[in-house]
């Protein structure tokens, strides 16, 4: 049975890895926002149960295009077959709607 994740448990804190899917699933969702002013944070998401390979999604954000949000369609979710990690940078929180 899926389970689709709510509340703080889909959250990523500034300056945290964190495994947000421990096996195949779908990603719904991601939003961003960053408080960097100076330069540009990089997310990234990885297929995997740990920050490693294969990566699955990179974006960059800065406070100037922040927040920033990608909502997959229902025909299209961006799906990962190991896992699902997220490295979020020192100034930027992310949150994610994932199923697996």
């Amino acid at each position: 049975m899926s389970k689709i994740y709510a509340g703080s448990a889909q959250h990523v804190p500034a300056g945290s890895t964190k495994i947000v899917a421990p096996s195949a699933g779908k990603l719904w969702a991601i939003l961003a926002a960053s408080s960097n002013n100076s330069v540009s944070d990089t997310i990234v998401l990885y297929d995997n149960t740990t920050a490693s390979v294969p990566l699955l999604f990179q974006v960059m954000i800065s406070a100037q295009n922040s927040p920033w949000q990608v909502i997959f369609p229902a025909y299209r979710p961006l799906t990962f077959a190991t896992g699902l990690t997220i490295v979020s940078p020192a100034t930027a929180n992310c949150i994610v709607i994932v199923e697996y």
